[in-house]
């Protein structure tokens, strides 16, 4: 199995690149878990408070989100990645420093939130342009982004898991903040060695630094969809959706969690439930040898249902718990097609920029996300917002799935 697994890949150096994504990602499991337990502490278990401060710490990515498109095409992807882990490993131990002393306010809570996903907006399509350079063949990657996935979520379970124990037990939760710095140490000790192999297209003529303003133009210029190419479309479309996902799984499912466990660590259990189910659904995900942009919308589809039955079904703990296994495993599939239309539909030159432009959108659809179930929960109650959010989903990606159906048919009939 090893040596089959192995055939994929160029040389070790994308282990490296997985091993470290495996070990960072234990680190924001637990990241994002206590973040949670922390925004319904501060206020004082409001769903709306929390929804604030969830939409609050993405807010960084309107500007950074188009500015990293042309740092990841400029800039060696390796030294990107070196950079981001070093800064949230010094943030990490700032934050545990303030919950030691015990200053942490709600505007502290969200201005470290909102330091992270800044530096997220840096990494992602530094990460997953470094995945393709390394990768022997593009028809490799969807495997690849199945592992990785797999490798995440598995991060992103024993994150939750340990620190929902952690927490049950009695532990600070600045001892968890330190755990949470030292895995992007150990994540550098992967990294650090990787050879500079992708050294970033060079600067056009007359050009020896970024232009901000540039970056921002051009970055917007790709969100139009003229030129219709299906990695752009993944990105553009999947980047958008998310604006009634993110919501729904870092603020209602806790509260749901809270509503029906009564304690802390139903948190954690949700979670970690959702991360086991997208290790089954990235694992069946990756036997494929590719992925199209019409696949992805019907997956975006099904996670939509899966959303909306959560809502429905009756507030029982195993029914809940049954839910959120099964979103996860479709949210799974959906986070390995994501990547995998993109690499496969875009050069090296438009890689990054199409991550660019799916990870910002997607971090501004998660703000919004925040916002609106902040408002909605003022209007109906808590186990309702699934159906209408799930409903959206499901809706909305139909409509794309027809008119992609429609392009298509008029693109033949054109030829």
């Amino acid at each position: 199995m090893h040596m089959i697994v192995f055939d994929y890949f160029n040389t070790k150096h994308v282990w490296r690149l997985l091993g470290g994504s495996l070990i960072s990602k234990f680190g924001d499991g637990l990241a994002e878990m206590l973040f949670v337990v922390l925004a319904y502490q501060l206020s004082g278990s409001d769903p709306a408070g929390v929804g604030v401060a969830y939409g609050l710490r993405f807010l960084p990515y309107l500007l950074l989100g188009p500015l990293s498109a042309k740092v990841s095409s400029h800039y060696p992807r390796r030294a990107i990645l070196i950079w981001c882990d070093t800064i949230r490993l010094v943030l990490a131990c700032c934050f545990a420093f303030t919950l030691w002393t015990g200053n942490l306010s709600f505007s502290a809570l969200v201005f470290y939130g909102a330091s992270v996903t800044t530096i997220r907006a840096f990494s992602t399509p530094a990460f997953f342009t470094a995945l393709r350079d390394y990768s022997v063949e593009k028809g490799d990657l969807p495997k690849i982004n199945s592992i990785n996935q797999m490798f995440t979520e598995s991060g992103m379970i024993v994150g939750p898991a340990i620190g929902g124990y952690l927490l049950y037990i009695g532990v600070e939760e600045f001892l968890l903040v330190l755990l949470d710095a030292l895995t992007f140490l150990i994540s550098l000790i992967f990294i650090a060695p990787l050879p500079r192999k992708e050294g970033g297209k060079a600067f056009e003529q007359g050009e020896r630094v970024i232009s901000i303003k540039a970056a921002i133009v051009e970055y917007y210029k790709n969100l139009a969809l003229e030129r219709r190419t299906p990695g752009q479309k993944a990105a553009v479309y999947s980047g958008a959706l998310i604006v009634f996902v993110g919501g729904v799984i870092s603020v209602v499912l806790p509260g749901l969690a809270l509503e029906i466990v009564k304690e802390d660590h139903g948190i954690a259990t949700a979670m970690t439930l959702l991360g086991i189910g997208a290790i089954l659904g990235s694992f069946l995900s990756g036997k494929g040898k590719t992925w199209t942009l019409r696949a992805l919308l019907c997956c975006w589809a099904l996670y939509g249902l899966s959303i909306l039955f959560i809502g429905v079904l009756p507030s029982q703990a195993h029914l809940f718990y049954l839910s959120c296994l099964t979103l996860g495993g479709l949210g799974g599939v959906v986070d390995v097609a994501i990547p995998s239309v993109i690499q496969l539909n875009s050069s090296s030159d438009t890689t990054p920029v199409n991550f660019a432009t799916f990870s910002t959108l997607a971090n501004i659809s998660d703000s919004m996300s925040g916002f609106l179930v902040a408002i909605v929960a003022g209007f109906i109650a808590l186990n309702s917002i699934p159906i209408v959010f799930g409903a959206a989903t499901f809706l909305i990606a139909l409509g794309l799935l027809a008119a992609e159906g429609q392009f298509i048919k008029a693109t033949s009939e054109h030829r």
